[in-house]
């Protein structure tokens, strides 16, 4: 049971990591930035460092999107990891 917890956890944390990810797409495609929504999975890691550079360079601090992206992430990885320990312990 706590498995099935784990994994529905993992895919809504997944889901809005992908929905934040969505979102610093959209902001850079604001700014003029060209963004390829087809291969967006490859080219995420280059978005998001673009999103850090240009928000940092704007206000001096790093945007909010950048931090949430990664932290919904990395909370579905663990949570994913967890799943699996508890199933098979």
């Amino acid at each position: 049971m706590l498995a099935l917890a784990l994994f529905t956890m993992a895919f809504f944390l997944a889901l809005t990591s992908c929905v934040m990810s969505y979102a610093i797409c959209y902001n850079l495609s604001n700014r003029k930035i060209e963004v390829d929504y087809i291969f967006l999975s490859w080219n995420m890691k280059k978005y998001m460092r673009m999103y850090k550079e240009i928000t940092k360079e704007e206000s001096g601090q790093v945007g909010k999107l950048y931090y949430l992206t990664y932290i919904f992430f990395l909370l579905a990885v663990l949570s994913f990891l967890g799943g699996i320990i508890s199933l098979y312990s």
